[in-house]
C-alpha cells in the first residue's frame, strides 16, 4: 500500500523542491521509501509502504525501458500472472506484483489490466506512446483522483497534493449530498474541478498535448443472472479470496468486530496459519453498542492473540477534528473516527489488517433488503396516488416519506431528510451518480444493489483507505473481491430470497464454522451512543455550539434564517436528531478546515 502524485504539463520542468512537498503530503501513505521521476513534461513522486518484497528492487517508480509505473495496492494474482510471463521469456528482476504489471503492460498494453485481481490504483508513463494511462481497479478500493486546468494535469492518491495546483473551492452540488447522504457519489470529490475517477475507469492523457480520453474498462455492475445459485462455488471463492488476501512478506493481523463478516475471516485465517494470530477490536461502555461478547466467542474459538482498545466519547470529541483532516471531508459514517482510533493502535505492531468491509453490499447485509416487494409496492403505488390523500401515519407513513424519492437511493438515509427540506428547499441533492446507475435498471433488487455496490461501498472502502493509511497501516478486504461479485451478481435470487433474514448465504457458509448464536445475531455494526455523546458539552456537544457561532462556516451555503430556525429544532432533541447534527458538525469541521498545504505551490 502506498500513494503517489503525478503532475503533466507539456514542456514544463517541475520544481524538484514541489515534488518533494507533494510526497510529504502523503507521507502518512508510505513512510518507508520515496521515488521520483522528473523530466520535461512530467513530475511524480512516489512513498512506498513495502510489503510484497519490501527489498529496493520493488521500490517504485519503477522504469523498464519507456515506461515507468506508479502503483498503489496488491494485485493477489501476480504469481500466476509472473509465471505466465516467464514462460513467454519475460525477465524479472524483483519478488514483487509492481514489475508484474510493468511487465505485463510492456508486452500486451491496456488489456492486461483486465488480468488483475486485487485492489489497485495505477498510473502507467508511456514514452514510446506518448501518454500516461491513470486507472482505477473494478470496485474501486484504492482511491485516485484527477485535476485538470488547461494544460496542466494532476492526478494523486489524495486531494490534498492537488491543492498545491488550484485553490480549494467547495463543490456546492456535493455539499448538499454530503448532507443528506455523508458522502458525495460518483466523481464527487468534494472539491470543485477535482475529481474522483470512477471505479474500473482509465483516463489516458496525452502527454503533447493534455488531452484526455475516459473509458469504462472493466463495468462490475451489470448484473446480468444468468446463473442458477450455488453456494459451494461462492464458498470456494470467499474462501480463496481470504486466504489470497493474507499474502504478505511483514505479516498481518485481524481487525474483529464480532459480527459474521469479521468472524468468518477470522476462522479461515486461523485455519491456515501456523501461528497465533493477533486481532484488534473496538469496546464500547455502553452495552447497547458493546459487541464484545462475540468478539470473545471467537477469540475463544480461535485461539487469537487480541488487543480490546476502549472506545468512549472523549475518544471521538479528541480524534473527530483528524479523521476530517485524513478523511478530506466529513466521515461517511461515524465508524471512520474509531476506525482510525483502532488503526493507530494497529500500526504499533502490524503494516497489514483484514477487514470484513464489503460483506453487505455482496450478500445483501442491511436491513432494507428484507424490504425488496414492499419498496417495489411504494414504487408502483406512488405513480398513481397523489401525495395529498396519502395520510402521514403508520403503515402509509413510509409510503409518503418515499414520495418524491427513490428507496433505492434513501432507504439508507436515517433521519427525517423530508423535515431538512422543508425548512431548506436550497439542499436538496440534484439527481446524481446514484440516480444515473439506479436508473439503468428495472428490477427494484438490481437498482438497490446497483446504489450500494457503487456508491455506498464506495464511502467505506475510501474511509477504510484513508483511517488506516492515516497511521501507514494498509487495510485488506478479502469480501471485496472482483470473483466474489462476477459470480454472485450474475445467480438468480427470487423475490422473497431475503424476507426472512439478512446475508442468507454468507449465514449459511459460515453457520459451518461459527457459533449459531453469532451467525443468525442482531446486526449492530460499528454504531455508537451519538445522541449521549453530542449531548456531553465538555466532549463532542462542544461541536454544536460551532454551527451557530460568528465562525460558522456552513451557514454561508444555506439560508441563514431557516437553518438557525431548523438547528433550534433537532437541538431540542439530541438523541432523536443525533444523525443529521453528527452530518452538520462534520461538515462546519471540514469546512473550518480548509486550506491550501502549507510550503512549495505550483507556480504558472
Amino acid at each position: 500500500m502506498c500513494g503517489f502524485v503525478v503532475f503533466i504539463q507539456p514542456e514544463k520542468k517541475f520544481n524538484q523542491k514541489l515534488l518533494v512537498e507533494l510526497g510529504n503530503d502523503i507521507i502518512h501513505r508510505g513512510p518507508d521509501s520515496e521515488g521520483y521521476i522528473n523530466e520535461i513534461g512530467i513530475g511524480g513522486v512516489f512513498r512506498r509502504l513495502s510489503i510484497i518484497d519490501p527489498t529496493k528492487k520493488s521500490d517504485q517508480p519503477m522504469t523498464s525501458g519507456k515506461i515507468s509505473i506508479f502503483f498503489n495496492g496488491e494485485i493477489y494474482n501476480f504469481k500466476e500472472l509472473k509465471a505466465q510471463l516467464i514462460s513467454e521469456n519475460v525477465n524479472f528482476i524483483s519478488e514483487g506484483d509492481t514489475e508484474v504489471i510493468l511487465k505485463g503492460y510492456e508486452k500486451y498494453g491496456k488489456v492486461f489490466f483486465k488480468k488483475l485481481i486485487g485492489m489497485f490504483s495505477i498510473l502507467i508513463v508511456d514514452r514510446v506512446l506518448n501518454k500516461v494511462l491513470a486507472l482505477r481497479d473494478p470496485l474501486g478500493i484504492k482511491p485516485l483522483y484527477f485535476y485538470k486546468n488547461d494544460k496542466f494535469i494532476g492526478v494523486s492518491s489524495e486531494v490534498r497534493p492537488l491543492l498545491r495546483a488550484c485553490n480549494p473551492e467547495v463543490d456546492e452540488n456535493a455539499l448538499k449530498e454530503l448532507i443528506v447522504f455523508g458522502w458525495a457519489a460518483g466523481k464527487l470529490s468534494n472539491y470543485k474541478n477535482i475529481d474522483l475517477i470512477q471505479q474500473g475507469t482509465s483516463i489516458e492523457i496525452d502527454l503533447k498535448t493534455s488531452e484526455v480520453k475516459e473509458e469504462v474498462y472493466d463495468n462490475i455492475f451489470n448484473f446480468e443472472r444468468s446463473e442458477n445459485l450455488d453456494i459451494s462455488k461462492i464458498k470456494d471463492l470467499l474462501d480463496k479470496s481470504i486466504v489470497d488476501h493474507t499474502m504478505s512478506d511483514v505479516g498481518y493481523c485481524l481487525q474483529l468486530s464480532g459480527g459474521v463478516d469479521s468472524s468468518y475471516i477470522a476462522a479461515l485465517c486461523s485455519e491456515n496459519s501456523s501461528r497465533k494470530l493477533k486481532s484488534f477490536s473496538i469496546s464500547v461502555e455502553d452495552e447497547n453498542f458493546n459487541e464484545e461478547k462475540f468478539q470473545n466467542l471467537v477469540i475463544e474459538k480461535f485461539n487469537l492473540d487480541y488487543e480490546k482498545i476502549n472506545f468512549n466519547g472523549q475518544n471521538y470529541a479528541e480524534e473527530l477534528p483528524e479523521a476530517i483532516n485524513y478523511m478530506e471531508g466529513p466521515t461517511p459514517h461515524g465508524g471512520c473516527v474509531a476506525l482510525k482510533y483502532l488503526n493507530r493502535k494497529i500500526s504499533k505492531f502490524s503494516k497489514v489488517v483484514l477487514t470484513g468491509e464489503g460483506a453487505d453490499e455482496l450478500f445483501g447485509g442491511y436491513n432494507r433488503y428484507q424490504f425488496l416487494e414492499y419498496f417495489r409496492y411504494i414504487e408502483i403505488v406512488k405513480k398513481f396516488i397523489p401525495s395529498s390523500v396519502i395520510p402521514n401515519i403508520y403503515p402509509f407513513k413510509t409510503l409518503k416519506k418515499y414520495y418524491r424519492t427513490s428507496p433505492a437511493i434513501f432507504s439508507s438515509v436515517y433521519f427525517d431528510y423530508e423535515n431538512l427540506w422543508k425548512s431548506m428547499p436550497d439542499i436538496i441533492p440534484l439527481p446524481g451518480h446514484r440516480d444515473k446507475i439506479s436508473n439503468k435498471f428495472n428490477d427494484f433488487y438490481d437498482k438497490l444493489r446497483s446504489v450500494d455496490q457503487s456508491s455506498y461501498l464506495s464511502s467505506l472502502l475510501i474511509r477504510q483507505d484513508k483511517m488506516s493509511m492515516a497511521h501507514s497501516v494498509e487495510a485488506r478486504v478479502p469480501f471485496t473481491h472482483c470473483p466474489l461479485f462476477n459470480r454472485l451478481n450474475k445467480m438468480n435470487l427470487n423475490a422473497n430470497f431475503f424476507k426472512n433474514e439478512t446475508k442468507p448465504i454468507l449465514k449459511k457458509i459460515a453457520v459451518q464454522k461459527l457459533p449459531q448464536e453469532l451467525v443468525y445475531r442482531r446486526k449492530v455494526g460499528l454504531l455508537f451512543p451519538y445522541g449521549k455523546w453530542l449531548s456531553d458539552k465538555d466532549g463532542a456537544g462542544a461541536y454544536l455550539d460551532y454551527l451557530d457561532d460568528s465562525k460558522s462556516k456552513i451557514k454561508s451555503y444555506v439560508d441563514k434564517n431557516r437553518f438557525k430556525k431548523f438547528l433550534f429544532g433537532v437541538k431540542k432533541n439530541i438523541n432523536k436528531n443525533h444523525n443529521v447534527l453528527r452530518k452538520l458538525i462534520e461538515i462546519e469541521l471540514w469546512l473550518r478546515s480548509i486550506k491550501r498545504p502549507k510550503g512549495e505551490i505550483l507556480n504558472g
